[in-house]
């Protein structure tokens, strides 16, 4: 599971305002014209969309602690200078943790991926450019 971290209606102003991007990736289907992902055409388009920042569960409760915010609240909103604010007062050391796996006598071995440096300062880049457009577009930065 992950979280995504925007703006309010970031989707739907991106859309108006042509910022959306789209990839293209292969599909499995071998151009098999009944698929129903590509049609047979052997690609797949999703839509990127900027000022968005999706993070896996662990890693959005490593940040969010970081920066001061209750780490248990998965969804919620608030104003971009509140988010500003934490992040200039934000200590990036915070974010870095170690990779790390857990295993059971009878169970599967679970790997836990940690935050690296250069991941932490997308991170925090990812995180401002949100905040200051947020503001900028007077809307609330939101997360679910």
């Amino acid at each position: 599971m992950s979280v995504t971290i925007t703006i309010r209606n970031n989707d739907r102003f991106c859309v108006n305002h042509k910022l959306v991007r789209y990839d293209a990736y292969d599909c499995d289907c071998d151009r098999n014209p009944r698929c129903p992902d590509c049609g047979g055409t052997g690609e797949i388009w999703f839509p990127t969309y900027p000022f968005s920042l999706n993070v896996a569960n662990g890693n959005f409760a490593t940040l969010w602690s970081a920066l001061g915010f209750d780490a248990d609240a998965d969804c919620g909103s608030m104003d971009g200078r509140v988010l500003a604010a934490a992040l200039r007062n934000l200590d990036p050391a915070l974010l870095i943790r170690a990779d790390r796996a857990s295993e059971t006598p009878d169970g599967p071995r679970v790997y836990y991926a940690g935050i690296v440096g250069a991941q932490a300062d997308r991170y925090i880049e990812a995180l401002t450019a949100i905040a200051d457009e947020a503001e900028r577009r007077e809307e609330l930065v939101t997360w679910f």
